[in-house]
């Protein structure tokens, strides 16, 4: 099946799905085409659609979440919802990418994933060594299903701005862009294992987070070995003590205001399902795919700006 082919049956898919989550009425509440009151009930259509579409659209939406001077305060809390945890590929299929990959290096890989995302999945294994490790394999073909969805999002948003004022006001085509480069980097184990290294680095001096040990040589563009640590995702059933909880909620917000404020390098990914909380109760940061970094003049200014709010100095 040709390129052209495959844009056109993919487009027609998207545009069945926009039919059946009501996509002309959420275009108006986000002020795309005409204007319309934002309602509940359009944000969560609109998440349910992005879901239902896969990998690039969860991610345009987690993308958009981040954006309340493009949408409306309804649509930047349902979108916050957006999970892409999908149903695990079978093992059969990875399998040989990560033999591929590696070689004879593994004693046992366990077959089931203790995660499975829309980009990759992750396996508990056993290193001939005796280490205990985890394998973090790309999904099978879901470089060409990326592609295939950003040229469908990059014909629709030029569509778009040609034809739409508020649009072109939400440079539908420059965050088609932005889109991408977060894809690409998610997509390159060589990369995230790079940013992951510097950022352990980075918090380094912070006892109760860690991050993950890259196990070199074992690293290539579509899969990487990682230490293994047990623990299980934050949530409001963390059962820590609250005087416990406090302790490692400003640790965190310390070692973010260093990477941000100090260093200009930050882990730009720390949703809910990017920390896991260990049983001895230190906080583990994964999936480092997306960096952010500021120049210096940026830095500087939040720098000043959270000094200004922790001294209470409104006028600054």
């Amino acid at each position: 099946m040709g390129a052209r082919t495959q844009r056109a049956k993919r487009a027609l898919e998207v545009t069945r799905v926009a039919r059946r989550s009501g996509l002309l009425r959420v275009l108006r509440e986000i002020g795309v085409v005409g204007e319309r009151p934002a309602t509940r009930e359009g944000a969560r259509s609109f998440r349910l659609a992005l879901e239902q579409l896969g990998t690039t659209y969860i991610k345009l939406g987690q993308l958009l979440s981040s954006r309340p001077d493009l949408l409306p305060d309804v649509y930047i809390e349902e979108l916050g919802r957006l999970v892409d945890e999908v149903p695990p590929v079978p093992f059969a299929e990875l399998e040989p990418v990560i033999r591929g990959a590696f070689g004879d290096v593994f004693a046992s890989i366990d077959p089931e994933p203790v995660a499975t995302a829309s980009v990759a999945q992750i396996h508990p294994a056993l290193l001939r060594t005796g280490r205990q490790v985890v394998v973090k394999v790309r999904l099978p073909g879901i470089v060409e299903r990326v592609d295939l969805d950003l040229a469908v999002i990059r014909s629709t948003a030029g569509l778009l701005e040609r034809r739409s004022e508020a649009a072109q006001l939400l440079q539908l085509e420059a965050l088609a862009d932005e889109l991408e480069v977060h894809l690409r980097a998610e997509l390159d184990f060589l990369e995230e294992a790079h940013n992951a290294e510097l950022i352990a680095r980075l918090v380094g001096e912070y006892e109760r987070l860690v991050v993950p040990q890259v196990i070199r040589p074992y690293v290539t563009e579509e899969a990487m070995v990682l230490e293994r640590i047990d623990g299980v995702k934050v949530g409001p059933d963390h059962r820590l003590p609250p005087e416990r909880a406090a302790v490692l909620a400003r640790e965190f917000f310390r070692a973010y205001v260093h990477q941000v404020t100090v260093e200009g390098v930050y882990h730009a990914d720390p949703h809910r399902g990017n920390v896991l909380l260990t049983p001895e109760g230190r906080l583990v940061l994964l999936d480092f795919g997306l960096l952010g970094r500021l120049d210096d003049d940026t830095r500087r200014s939040f720098a000043l700006l959270l000094l200004a709010v922790a001294q209470n100095r409104a006028s600054r």
